[in-house]
């Protein structure tokens, strides 16, 4: 090589190679070094057991930043649904239960709360996501004109309730507005998808206007998730009062049925909040009369009280009544003009008049009818005791009247038969209509003593029940009660010794020479042909009576307890009809052979006996009726009209 002379270049290039594998060769060097090796017995070295390390769970490692790619508006909508889910599906904690239920009076209703969502796990049942349900929709529909029921709107947060609204609709208007903005459909990839910060740098060089859309979208959502658990909380405070108001499925006392029931069918929440308010023409009614004595209680004066009193020659007479004749003066008729103008009876441009014209008797008559009056041109004590009720007690009547229909278990039921006893009228329900009515007789409310109990009272009034008819009885036989038995049949028996002969009456003996006496079936029974019979301890029934007089009358309360309807056929008709288990004309046949035959109702009809002094009359109209055993008096006294 020294022969051939001395090549710089390729020298240079050689001394690089043996620089470059010297520096391997060292590198290897460390890396060998630097491996801790343990000998074993037989002295060989070998690689020192790494130390085991617990592994926790494995984390999904996100694919390099350089391969993930989005567009402008995907990441924007993406960001949006994280900011929710982060912010608005936050469960609650009991210090904001604490917080939120400081204002509720009602220890049930914060008892109800507290337990509602420990059995939820603090989940949101209201507001889910900043989106009201369809529970909390209908919830705020019925608070909304819960006043229209004569409820008092504060009891039922209405106020927080219709806020709430207002602010998630808002809310929704501007997620929708958002979402709907011109993005671009522009790629976007690397940090600026999986980094806020980063995508937000873009949208202010790139996107201004945007930019200040999401931001404030941002803020607005961390603003909501601050209200929403106070919403929520007010939500189950408000529902708690509607189940405990509209309360014939759940009964007050016993909300852990009504727990069990969300925590295991959230979903049907709206369905039970539409089923518990009352769906009859009735409550309807009652709730149109209760908006129109409100307006009349706003504008009217306090009345002079009425009496039946005329002066004659410097005396006072006192009149038992007064009897109107056409075209004749009556000074009574100047204090009853401004009741009938306040009331609606008379034209507002009515002048003022004491002369008895048709004008007069169509407004006394309509009066008459609307508080269950027979309608005639007179004055008697029923008729001024109804002009003297004052509009206050008239609103107490109506909101009476709504409390009992909520608190009835008719008021879930698509079809029952319903009696009310002020009113002397059954009534048959479908489906949010009336489809049939019958005239009734019920228990009178003479006092009288009774043998058995030893003491007077008033033992013939009708009780109120609830039951389901489970079977009508054809041709029944009639078994005495003891007290009727000593009170009417013993004086009979002593007048007419051949009593009991004369009207088919049995006296079967019992062991313990106790006497039973029975009816038996036929033309003259006091059950009549039919007996509509249902469960309860009053041992009360509907059934036929051969006395049809009575049903003539406008006051119908002669009866024993029992309650004696006028064609009872028809009813038992349209019963049967609707069970579908026998025919009438196999029930006629039954009739004729005079044998009691009992006839299982294959499906029981829920029924009622009640008592409201304010509903729909015979012929569907709105009316006032007498307190025949004077049981609403007390209870009026204690309806508060402060709120309504």
């Amino acid at each position: 090589m020294l022969e051939q002379g001395w090549n710089p270049v390729l020298s240079k290039r050689i001394i690089t190679t043996l620089l470059l594998a010297a520096w391997l060769t060292s590198v290897a060097a460390c890396s060998s070094t630097n491996t801790q090796r343990v000998g074993d017995e037989s002295g060989a070295m070998k690689p020192a057991p790494r130390p085991k390390v617990t592994e926790g769970p494995k984390r999904k490692i996100a694919p390099p930043t350089i391969l993930a790619q989005s567009t402008v508006r995907q990441r924007a909508l993406d960001l949006i649904l994280t900011w929710q889910r982060q912010q608005l599906e936050r469960r609650l904690d009991e210090s904001q239960l604490n917080t939120h239920l400081q204002g509720e009076s009602n220890a049930a209703a914060r008892s109800f709360v507290r337990r509602l969502y420990r059995k939820l796990d603090w989940s949101p049942l209201f507001t889910a996501s900043g989106t009201p349900s369809a529970g909390a929709l209908a919830l705020i529909e019925l608070v909304s004109r819960i006043d229209e029921h004569g409820l008092r709107p504060s009891r039922f947060q209405r106020d927080e309730l219709l806020k709430a609204k207002e602010e998630l609709a808002r809310f929704k208007r501007e997620l929708d507005e958002v979402k709907a903005l011109s993005w671009p459909q522009t790629t976007i990839r690397g940090r600026e998808v999986v980094d806020e910060l980063a995508f937000f740098e873009r949208l202010r060089h790139a996107h201004p206007a945007l930019h200040r859309r999401m931001l404030q979208l941002k803020v607005n959502i961390a603003d909501l998730s601050k209200r929403l658990p106070g919403w929520e909380i007010a939500f189950a405070r408000s529902f708690f009062h509607v189940a405990d108001s509209f309360r014939y499925s759940h009964r007050r006392g016993n909300p852990e049925k009504l727990i069990a029931a969300i925590v295991g069918k959230r979903e049907r929440i709206a369905t039970w909040i539409a089923r518990w308010v009352p769906n009859n023409p009735v409550y309807r009614e009652l709730m149109k009369q209760l908006a129109r004595f409100r307006a009349i209680a706003r504008n009217s004066e306090t009345f002079e009280r009425i009496s039946l009193t005329t002066r004659h020659h410097r005396r006072v007479l006192r009149h038992r009544k007064i009897d109107l004749r056409a075209r004749k003066k009556y000074s009574v008729l100047a204090a009853i003009y401004p009741r009938f103008i306040a009331w609606g009876y008379l034209p507002k441009e009515t002048p003022k008049s004491i002369v008895f014209d048709p004008t007069w008797r169509s407004a006394l008559w309509r009066f008459q009818a609307e508080h269950g009056l027979p309608q005639r041109s007179r004055l008697d004590s029923h008729t001024i005791q109804a002009l003297n009720m004052s509009t206050t007690q008239r609103l107490k009547r109506i909101l009476l009247a709504l409390e009992k229909w909520r608190s009835s278990r008719l008021a879930g039921q698509r079809y029952f038969v319903r009696v009310n006893v002020p009113s002397f009228l059954l009534e048959v329900h479908a489906d949010g209509a009336i489809i049939a009515r019958h005239r009734v007789v019920v228990g009178s409310n003479k006092k009288e003593y009774s043998p058995i109990k030893k003491q007077i009272g008033n033992f013939n009034r009708t009780a109120e029940l609830s039951s389901r008819i489970v079977e009508l009885i054809v041709n029944p036989i009639w078994r005495v009660p003891p007290r009727i038995k000593k009170l009417e049949i013993d004086k009979e028996l002593e007048k007419d010794p051949e009593y009991l002969e004369k009207h088919n009456y049995k006296v079967i003996t019992l062991s313990n020479g106790l006497e039973l006496v029975q009816q038996q079936p036929g033309p003259g029974n006091a059950l009549g042909r039919v007996k509509f019979q249902f469960p309860n301890r009053h041992g009360i029934y509907i059934h036929d009576t051969p006395s049809k007089s009575l049903f003539k009358k406008e006051y119908r309360a002669f009866s024993h307890g029992c309650i004696r309807v006028r064609n009872p056929l028809k009813l038992a008709e349209l019963l049967l009809t609707r069970d579908g288990n026998i025919s009438m004309d196999r029930l006629r046949s039954i009739i004729r052979s005079l044998k009691e035959t009992p006839v299982r109702m294959r499906r029981p009809v829920p029924i009622a006996i009640e008592y409201h002094t304010a509903g729909l009359g015979e012929d569907g109209t709105f009316q006032f009726f007498r307190d025949v055993y004077e049981q609403d008096q007390p209870l009026l006294s204690r309806v508060p009209l402060e709120g309504y």
